[in-house]
């Protein structure tokens, strides 16, 4: 496929989200299931052309909209969403994260994916404030709830030393429990319908250093067979790359990618209104991404720069105070760590140079949306 029609697919596809954001409550599933089949044919043929990134890597495009790189050391596979394929960590980077992975599983039972600015790994400059994992937990039968709480207890046991807390949560309240649980206490097993493990880690970058960071890993129990919308809802799938095969929903349903593109906007806005730039480019990478608007992203992305070194830094002073109590070997990592970027707090984000980013791309947005609506 040549660059005409790299432009003409990334054009098809900017014109049918900006359709997905304009569906009246009308449409019916079969014109839903249409343009489904439409968005995946797109996202496969860009696939095809993303696969040649991963070069040294065992990749190949998937028709759901993913490349699928099976990681040389680990034999392990990660379906990464073509719409951040190019900034996604790969070689030692990835090694790295997905020993992370395995270490925040609460089970084997199911499936954890990468969730947020991990993906962007390379757009941020290795810069992280924070990891992010969201896990399925497959769970059919009574036994299957069973097990699901065992493996928060055993979780917790785990981590003891270093978890920050565990909260069980419902879609209505949310319980937590301290990070002085006591870990012979049983978690109840039917007055909560979902976690949130939250704990600091390492994580080794390419130069040898040792990065301490927090880790959150949300964990969903989801019936293959009768999946729970409002536990799915809890997350965003286009923001996902899960390890393993099984995901439970489709990368390219436009109702939820008009959930995530809202939710982006309305994210924008409110960190615009709030005057927290930094965080309102950082929802606004994505969606530059899945709009594949490549200038605006690029201005985003070198407005971020030196804003996401200074982020890295303040994050992990604030993860200092929550865990400087605790008896682990990696507060004094971080410690060292916060000495080496300690170098950038001398520097401030250029406000005007991020929120000018930002307003190029909602005024592009506004833009596309009016041409829509004028056709």
């Amino acid at each position: 496929m040549n660059s005409r029609d790299l432009q003409l697919n990334t054009e098809l596809f900017r014109r049918l989200v900006i359709l997905i954001l304009n569906i009246p409550d009308s449409f019916s599933p079969d014109e839903l299931l249409g343009i489904r089949q439409n968005l995946e044919d797109i996202a496969y043929s860009l696939c095809e052309i993303l696969v040649a990134r991963f070069s040294n890597e065992i990749c190949q495009a998937d028709e759901r909209g993913y490349v699928i790189l099976k990681e040389t050391q680990s034999q392990e596979k990660v379906l990464i969403p073509f719409h951040f394929a190019d900034s996604f960590p790969i070689g030692e980077p990835l090694r790295s994260l997905l020993e992370i992975a395995r270490q925040s599983k609460a089970s084997d039972n199911g499936t954890i994916c990468f969730s947020g600015s991990a993906n962007y790994f390379h757009a941020v400059n290795e810069f992280l404030s924070d990891l992010d994992f969201c896990e399925y937990f497959e769970i059919k039968e009574e036994e299957d709830r069973n097990a699901f709480v065992q493996s928060l207890e055993r979780t917790n046991k785990q981590f003891l030393d270093h978890l920050i807390s565990l909260r069980l949560r419902t879609k209505c309240i949310q319980t937590k429990v301290s990070n002085d649980y006591d870990a012979n206490q049983s978690i109840p097993a039917h007055n909560f319908d979902y976690a949130q493990l939250i704990f600091f880690g390492t994580f080794r970058l390419g130069n040898n250093d040792i990065d301490v960071l927090e880790i959150t890993n949300l964990v969903l129990p989801i019936n293959p067979n009768d999946p729970d919308r409002e536990l799915l809802n809890r997350t965003f799938c286009m923001q996902e790359a899960p390890i393993g095969e099984w995901i439970p929903q489709r990368l390219l349903e436009p109702l939820d990618i008009k959930r995530y593109a809202n939710f982006l906007l309305t994210e924008i806005k409110k960190y615009l209104k709030n005057k927290n730039f930094v965080k309102a480019a950082k929802r606004a990478l994505p969606l530059s991404r899945i709009l594949f608007l490549e200038n605006e992203g690029n201005g985003i992305i070198d407005a971020l720069e030196p804003a996401c070194a200074i982020a890295a830094l303040e994050s992990r002073k604030k993860l200092l105070e929550r865990v400087k109590h605790l008896k682990s070997p990696m507060v004094n990592d971080l410690k060292s760590r916060i000495d080496k970027l300690d170098k950038y707090g001398e520097n401030e984000p250029n406000d005007d140079i991020l929120r000018d980013a930002v307003l190029k791309l909602l005024n592009r947005v506004d833009e596309l949306q009016n041409n829509f609506l004028n056709i």
